[in-house]
């Protein structure tokens, strides 16, 4: 057995003939479409033992250039939350509900699809801290009840923001 699914199996990815489903969040300014190229080589290697699904945020945001980044074909930058200045000048996060419910309904989707939800959450910048908030909500609540692997990359905490929804 490799080392790669060694490492699936002990992780719980040990049926073949039902591949972990991992559920994707890119950063700011990206797009699934993006980070999907990115990680590229990795659904290369997982191929079979790994379903990746990579979602787009719900806002569109201006684009700004990023170093080595370039979209392939162009396509509208994406946001899961903007920054706005609320009463007495407190930063206010806008968004984040919208974002949570497209994790929500991905999740349905691929329970309905494949008889469960996401069991791992890959998140990148943004996306990451978003992955971070999905994770802290309430198992039985939240948006992700099946979720038992997470990778964050670059992410930041959300301390010192409103949320405009409650959330």
């Amino acid at each position: 057995m490799s080392q790669q699914r060694e490492c699936l199996t002990a992780t719980g990815a040990s049926n073949p003939s039902r591949p972990l489903s991992v559920v994707c969040l890119h950063g700011f300014g990206m797009s699934a479409s993006t980070m999907a190229h990115q990680m590229r080589r990795a659904r290369e290697a997982l191929s079979g033992d790994v379903r990746f699904t990579f979602l787009d945020g719900p806002l569109t945001v201006e684009a700004r250039p990023l170093a080595g980044v370039v979209p392939s074909p162009p396509e509208s930058p994406r946001a899961w939350w903007t920054v706005a200045r609320g009463s007495g000048g407190a930063r206010v996060l806008q968004g984040v509900a919208d974002s949570l419910r497209v994790i929500c309904a991905a999740d349905a989707a691929e329970r309905a699809a494949h008889g469960s939800g996401f069991a791992g959450i890959v998140g990148f910048s943004q996306g990451a801290a978003l992955a971070h908030l999905a994770c802290s909500l309430r198992r039985d609540e939240g948006p992700l009840p099946d979720l038992r692997h997470v990778a964050l990359v670059s992410g930041y905490p959300f301390g010192g923001y409103l949320h405009e929804d409650g959330v």
